[in-house]
């Protein structure tokens, strides 16, 4: 019983990141829910889709972590600086995406926003990345 209580207090201390957020079932596995900011833009562009000519990659400076789903690995903390592909773009949503139910409204350099953040590794480099669907403008 000791032992299942002590890998049960590891599996809880490993959900904590450093900005004291826990793991929120309301947050999607692999993904953190994060308030940030735009630093720059990225001169990155896809192959294919809305990023082939749009911008959608920025370094964002991580202001806050409200907190974790299951299986993200890893913690962020406040001041950390990380690259973020933004599926949507960085850009109005209105005439790229009509089709869209909730338009996002884009998002320019030192633009702060509150989104979730999702988490995917890259297995050959063992690198994560993060991309981001949607956001809350909040200036």
């Amino acid at each position: 019983m000791a032992r299942i209580l002590t890998l049960w207090a590891l599996a809880l201390t490993a959900t904590i990141g450093s900005s004291g957020s826990q793991f929120n079932q309301d947050i999607p596995p692999d993904h953190a829910r994060i308030y940030g900011v735009v630093i720059q833009f990225s001169s990155k562009f896809a192959n294919s889709g809305a990023c082939k000519q749009n911008p959608c990659w920025a370094l964002v400076a991580v202001r806050n972590v409200k907190g974790y789903g299951s299986g993200f690995r890893g913690a962020l903390s406040p001041g950390d600086t990380i690259s973020v592909k933004f599926s949507s773009t960085l850009l109005p949503t209105q005439t790229l995406f009509p089709e869209r139910t909730n338009h996002l409204p884009g998002l320019g350099v030192n633009d702060e926003f509150s989104g979730d953040l999702k988490q995917q590794i890259d297995l050959l480099s063992q690198s994560d990345s993060y991309e981001i669907s949607d956001y809350e403008k909040m200036n």
